[in-house]
């Protein structure tokens, strides 16, 4: 919103399928709905960036799926467990990395690492798989683990191979902002 009241333009559903430089530094993006021409180009897509969009960029991360899971309403008695006192996000930084929170309708989104190749990512072993942490991580609500989440989606994130986002200048006229490893949203906050 900034960005547009500053006067910036901002292409959305328009992914870059070729990207050239040229000499005098303007940056020529080939897509689908047509070419856009810019002095200055932020790549901000995270996990849906692809590996080909610019050398400066490439083999810097590796996409890696998220999964979330949303339960039932909990009980008062099943929020007050919890304790959790506000609506704030919780990250578990240990090397599988789950992140949670309490939603304002009382459900719990828990998520965390789901499948390793996209075509699994709607295996229902991965939901299982996080229900049972969720389970491990808030024990007394052991008898969630049993029942099926009210709704469930997976989505690409950014991993940097040090857990550091990038967030540099790799050319001239190029930012970049990726590899935040699964904590974007941690990090937004």
């Amino acid at each position: 919103r900034q960005a547009v009241e500053a006067g910036v333009k901002v292409v959305e559903h328009a992914p870059v399928i070729q990207w050239q430089t040229e000499t005098d530094g303007l940056h020529c993006l080939h897509t689908p709905r047509g070419d856009i021409r810019a002095r200055k180009v932020i790549i901000a897509s995270n996990g849906y960036t692809p590996n080909h969009l610019h050398p400066s960029i490439h083999g810097r991360t590796l996409p890696v799926l998220s999964s979330v899971v949303v339960t039932r309403p909990l009980t008062v008695a099943e929020v007050a467990a919890t304790h959790l006192h506000s609506r704030e996000l919780v990250m578990d930084t240990r090397t599988l990395k789950y992140y949670f929170r309490l939603l304002p309708d009382q459900r719990l989104l828990f998520g965390g690492r789901g499948a390793i190749r996209g075509k699994d990512a709607n295996n229902p072993r991965y939901t299982r798989d996080l229900m049972q942490a969720l389970s491990a991580t808030f024990p007394q609500l052991q008898s969630l683990a049993a029942e099926k989440p009210d709704y469930s989606w997976s989505g690409w994130v950014s991993v940097a191979l040090d857990d550091y986002p990038r967030i540099y200048s790799p050319a001239p006229g190029i930012f970049t902002s990726m590899g935040y490893c699964g904590s974007g949203v941690t990090f937004t906050q």
